[in-house]
């Protein structure tokens, strides 16, 4: 039976120091080997050679004794790990899942966890106790661009399990809920909206959609803000808000060229209160209208925005004269590390010429994954 160390008693908390006790090496041989100290001298060697647990710990999982008896990690190993490097809780049962998926075993789950600047920040200042630095976040004391940042980081664990090096992990994706009423009509595929859902249940916000049309992208990303269990992040929407034929002509020039469009378009827009009417009342019946913080008529250039993002849905870069138009401005209210999702990108020049705007540091074309979806993923530098 595989040894269990996640429900002892013996886990000890403490900021580190210069040297580490009997007790902390006993739990470390009884955590990772599953036994006691072979004798007196080897544990008073042991507790010499380290000076505090964090380094204890990687001794151990470097050793050939625990890689002799290593398993797959579990959310208990994840729940363990943050506890001991981080000094809390993982952000939620999404991301311990996330972490357990990502991280094949115990030794490269810790590598990971006790590399994270968290983790760095933690152990290079006695002072500072890991659960300040949490607390921090909505303490009334940090500067509110400060606050913002601190909570924009993707962690980069999440991203690898949605968005791995191969391309999306459908094994790693939570599957889409079932709407309770209906996904308003609209163009995104199925495999669209699954990854709109996942990235925002994992988002750690702010959120930022253009173009919602009536809905179909935002109930996605409203259902996966609503199925988060951990803080609430905001969610803004902008759309031009047609009330109108006319209206909508003199945006775009012409209707769809599509008959079954056409007749869609107009149904919308001539709805009274337009395109943004039917939004709200899509929202409203299918129960998530409060999972949005703010809903935006009028062109994205001209919204005074007030916060920046890190996970932005763009369904207003078309063409190359959009991508003049609008990504200079998008590229400004973007966090580092942000992730956007530009739809209606299905050609890899063209994709060349959106990253043009943007400090991308990898990117993916959905059609790869799903040949009915015309979804561009980009992922910017930290």
């Amino acid at each position: 039976m595989r040894f269990n160390p996640f429900r002892r008693s013996a886990v000890i908390h403490r900021p580190p120091k210069t040297s580490v006790s009997r007790e902390e090496v006993v739990w470390a041989y009884e955590t990772f080997l599953g036994r006691q100290p072979e004798s007196d001298a080897a544990l008073e060697e042991c507790r010499q050679a380290h000076s505090d647990i964090k380094e204890i710990v990687a001794s151990f999982l470097n050793s050939d004794e625990y890689r002799s008896r290593r398993y797959a990690t579990e959310i208990a190993d994840v729940e363990w790990c943050h506890e001991l490097f981080l000094g809390r809780k993982p952000e939620s049962n999404a991301i311990s899942k996330l972490y357990a998926a990502a991280q094949p075993d115990l030794r490269q789950l810790v590598a990971f966890i006790s590399g994270t600047q968290e983790s760095r920040n933690r152990y290079s200042s006695l002072p500072l106790r890991a659960s300040s630095i949490s607390s921090a976040m909505y303490s009334d004391g940090v500067d509110e661009r400060s606050e913002d940042n601190l909570r924009s980081a993707w962690p980069e664990v999440v991203v690898d399990a949605i968005w791995g090096p191969a391309g999306i992990r459908d094994d790693a994706l939570c599957p889409l809920p079932a709407a309770k009423c209906s996904f308003p009509e609209g163009w995104a595929s199925h495999t669209e909206l699954v990854l709109l859902y996942n990235l925002a249940l994992h988002s750690p916000g702010p959120i930022l959609e253009i173009g919602p049309w009536i809905g179909r992208s935002t109930t996605a990303l409203c259902l996966g803000l609503r199925d988060r269990d951990s803080v609430r992040v905001p969610f803004d929407t902008i759309d031009f808000g047609h009330t109108g034929v006319d209206e909508f002509t003199r945006a775009f020039g012409a209707l769809p060229p599509n008959e079954n469009d056409a007749l869609r378009v107009t149904k919308t827009v001539e709805t009274l209160g337009g395109s943004i009417a039917v939004l709200i009342a899509g929202l409203r019946d299918n129960g998530l209208l409060d999972c949005v913080t703010q809903i935006m008529r009028g062109d994205f250039l001209q919204m005074p925005l007030a916060r920046t993002y890190s996970l932005v849905f763009c369904d207003t870069v078309h063409d190359e004269h959009e991508a003049r138009r609008n990504l200079p401005r998008i590229s400004e209210y973007l966090n580092p590390g942000a992730i956007i999702v530009f739809d209606d990108v299905m050609e890899e020049s063209f994709a060349d010429v959106i990253c043009c705007y943007l400090p991308a540091c990898r990117r993916l074309l959905l059609q790869q994954h799903d040949k009915y979806s015309k979804y561009l993923l980009v992922k910017l530098s930290e």
